[in-house]
């Protein structure tokens, strides 16, 4: 049955998916990995106005768009059957890996975990590419997920505004050779 339905899939130039059966238990674990991410999403607004964060990360929006479907998101939150033919089925892979910029040109902190080593791509916009989650959503999805942490800092202008500065400023060094100046 299964084999008819790949023959099909080629024919009809769609890619072939095997289907893989999921436990009652692992099932259980993605309709509740989706509800709590929703929580951490729900509670993104609260917790940038709260000043005890810092600290805020950047996700890809195409990774989110993936795991939405392996873990049928929408469904679950709203109580609807659950998508069995993504539920469970094809996982989102690396998170963030097609939004990292990677350029040997960059100079590196010496601390490989400090937030200013990785850089998004230019052109990137909010939504469209990546979005903004919450230490806690970040800390929650990368217990579960492989993928890179890209964090940004919070700043708050007087006003009492905040804003994450997501595209890092780049500076261009350059070396200089060095001057012998005579001592007299």
């Amino acid at each position: 049955m299964q084999e008819q339905r790949i023959e099909e899939e080629v024919e009809n130039g769609q890619e072939p998916h095997v289907h893989v059966d999921i436990t009652p238990e692992q099932k259980e674990n993605l309709i509740q990995e989706a509800r709590d991410i929703k929580t951490h999403l729900d509670a993104f607004e609260q917790e940038f106005n709260n000043t005890a964060n810092d600290f805020f990360y950047i996700i890809s929006a195409d990774w989110l768009r993936k795991w939405k479907k392996y873990v049928s998101f929408e469904n679950v939150i709203s109580g609807s059957e659950i998508d069995p033919q993504h539920f469970g089925q094809i996982a989102p892979g690396k998170i963030n890996e097609d939004i990292i910029r990677t350029d040997p040109k960059f100079v590196k902190y010496p601390d490989p975990e400090d937030y200013r080593n990785v850089f998004i791509k230019e052109e990137m916009q909010e939504k469209r590419d990546y979005e903004l989650i919450t230490p806690a959503l970040w800390t929650y999805i990368s217990e579960k997920y492989e993928g890179t942490a890209i964090k940004r800092p919070v700043y708050s202008v007087p006003n009492g505004m905040r804003f994450i500065e997501v595209n890092l400023k780049q500076v261009n060094v350059c070396g200089l050779p060095s001057v012998l100046i005579p001592r007299f």
